[in-house]
Order: structure tokens, then C-alpha cells, then sequence
């Protein structure tokens, strides 16, 4: 009999813990995000079932028909808030699932890092290569660690993608445009979004998997840009199969960015359409959401760029916006 006492105050014990637990990390998860009220209604159920816990407890040593009343009560409500979360769940539609991959499809315009750059570098990689082989610039590491080895590129080296010496030289090269440094958030000021677009083109056919989120469909960027194996996610309300979509929840944007951040690794994400998700949300929550990006950021081996009309805000929350980023472009 005392064995069977114990047994029943321990876990008695261990479901006020685990309650309080539960408590506590949805409490947190809601401080965290700020964005969803599925932990507020989760924190309400614990709330409930937590007093519920409490109520019976008491019950077993003083027994009074008051505290079968309030249990009576609490029942409705806690399955009301489980409903209400599973609801909510339901209603927030699922965030796609992104797998990062390189851009380059192995073209007939390759260079010696393995990178396809397309018609907009061939023409700076011929020249060059001419002042190379005339001796008026050193040879570029790539080049000369694939000649060492007698292959073409380091498409055809086992070492690909991750060989340091390709890395390095990738972050040195004299053909980026725009130089994006690793763990820095850029602000790009312009009224249509082309020059964000090219920045970020730019980064990918530098060997950093991309990831572009734009209001506009596509299909459009795809051609426009030459875009065949970067994700390209749509920021819509409109729901549809034949593209990845999602909503302007800044939950979900902050999930789907993060998740990718760290599948990555060295990686470009483009978030296009920023004065949308300021009239769909609220100024100051899309603030707070673009202060975690930063944060998270900074301490991985990503970039983020966000394009801003400085037509679609007011002077006071462009400076908030700059205040936020590590390095403001503007035209």
C-alpha cells in the first residue's frame, strides 16, 4: 500500500512538472516569434489543464463539491483552446519545403571553379584570362590547382563543392559586381526591385545557393534572370500547385528563411516585396521580424538582401528599417 502511495505522489508530481514545462516553453516560443496565436491558445490549454491537475489533487484529500464545480467548468475550456490551436494550425497553411542547390547545370560557358556564369561574365573572363597569360596578373588559384590536376573545372574533382581553396577564391574573385560578405543583412533602396535582383543573380552564379522570395510570379524572374535551378518562392495569398507559395504570415517567412539558412550553408536569400509585408502586417512587427533575420544572419554563412522602395514608407521608418541592416545600397 505504501509503495502504491508513492507510485501515485510521483507521478502526481511528475504531471505538475511536465505541465509547468509545458508552460514555460510556450510562453517562450510565443516571446520568440510574436507572430502566431496557436502558443498563446497552447499556454491557455496547459493553463487549464495545469489547474485541472491541481483541482483533482486536492479533491482525493478534501473532498468538497465546490472543486467538482470548477472542474466541471475547466474541462469545456481546456478542450475549447485545444480546439481553437488545432484550428489555428489548420488555418496557417503549411510552409514549402526548400532544398538548397547550386545554379550552375554544367553549360557550355563554364569556368575553372566549376561555376556556369552565363553571357554576363563570359566577355570580363576572356579579358582576364589575356592579362593573365601576359603576365600582368596572377594566375587565379582555381585555374591553377585544376591545371595541376589535368581536369577542365572542379566539377570533376571529388573535393567539389566544399575544396577551401575553390571557397576562397570564389569570395575573392575579381568578377563579382557586388562583393556580399557573409552574416551581413543589405538594404537595397531603389523604387522597382531590378538592381536587388542583380545583385543577387550575381551571388549565385558565384557558387552560393540561392533562395529568392518575390511578389512576382516565378515564372517571370525564371526568365528574366536565367534562374533554372534556384528556389523561387511566391509571396501570395493566392494558392496554387504549380508554384511554391507562401503567405505573409512573418511566422512563416521567419521559418522557411531560418530552415534554409541552415541546410545551406554558403548561401544568398533575396526577400523581395518588404513594403507588402509592412501593409499586410504592421510596421513595427515586420521591424521586429527583420531583427531576428539580422540576428540570425549574423551567425551563419548566409546574406540576406532586401530590396525597399523608399516611395512605399515614410523617412522615420526608412531609418528605422536602416538602422536594422548591416549595409544600406542605395542608387
Amino acid at each position: 500500500m505504501g509503495l502504491l502511495i508513492t507510485a501515485i505522489t510521483t507521478m502526481k508530481i511528475l504531471t505538475i512538472v511536465f505541465f509547468f514545462i509545458s508552460f514555460i516553453y510556450s510562453v517562450k516560443n510565443y516571446r520568440l516569434t510574436k507572430y502566431s496565436n496557436i502558443w498563446i491558445y497552447a499556454s491557455l490549454a496547459t493553463c487549464c489543464a495545469f489547474i485541472l491537475s491541481i483541482v483533482r489533487t486536492i479533491k482525493e484529500f478534501w473532498p468538497l463539491e465546490e472543486l467538482e464545480i470548477i472542474k466541471i467548468e475547466l474541462v469545456p475550456l481546456f478542450i475549447a483552446f485545444i480546439l481553437v490551436a488545432t484550428i489555428a494550425v489548420r488555418k496557417e497553411r503549411r510552409v514549402p519545403v526548400i532544398t538548397p542547390v547550386m545554379e550552375e547545370d554544367g553549360g557550355k560557358k563554364v569556368s575553372h571553379c566549376g561555376i556556369d556564369y552565363g553571357c554576363i561574365h563570359v566577355d570580363t573572363m576572356k579579358k582576364q584570362k589575356e592579362t593573365v597569360d601576359s603576365g600582368k596578373r596572377r594566375k587565379c588559384p582555381v585555374r591553377q590547382c585544376v591545371e595541376e590536376r589535368q581536369i577542365d573545372s572542379c566539377l570533376l574533382c571529388p573535393k567539389y563543392p566544399d575544396c577551401h581553396i575553390r571557397r576562397k577564391s570564389i569570395d575573392r574573385c575579381e568578377l563579382l559586381t557586388f562583393k556580399l560578405e557573409k552574416g551581413h543583412l543589405y538594404l537595397k533602396e531603389e523604387e522597382r526591385s531590378t538592381e536587388g535582383f542583380n545583385v543577387f543573380v550575381n551571388g549565385v552564379m558565384y557558387g552560393l545557393r540561392g533562395l529568392c522570395i518575390t511578389r512576382t510570379a516565378p515564372s517571370r524572374i525564371r526568365k528574366d534572370y536565367g534562374l533554372k535551378k534556384t528556389p523561387i518562392v511566391w509571396l501570395t495569398d493566392m494558392q496554387t500547385d504549380k508554384e511554391l507559395v507562401i503567405t505573409p504570415q512573418l511566422e512563416q517567412l521567419l521559418h522557411l528563411i531560418t530552415d534554409f539558412i541552415d541546410k545551406s550553408g554558403r548561401s544568398v536569400i533575396l526577400l523581395d516585396g518588404l513594403d507588402y509585408l509592412i501593409n499586410t502586417n504592421d510596421f513595427k512587427r515586420v521591424l521586429h521580424f527583420i531583427h531576428h533575420l539580422r540576428d540570425r544572419i549574423a551567425i551563419s554563412d548566409s546574406r540576406l538582401i532586401l530590396p525597399i522602395s523608399p516611395l512605399t514608407v515614410d523617412k522615420k521608418e526608412l531609418k528605422l528599417l536602416e538602422r536594422e541592416v548591416d549595409t544600406v545600397i542605395k542608387n
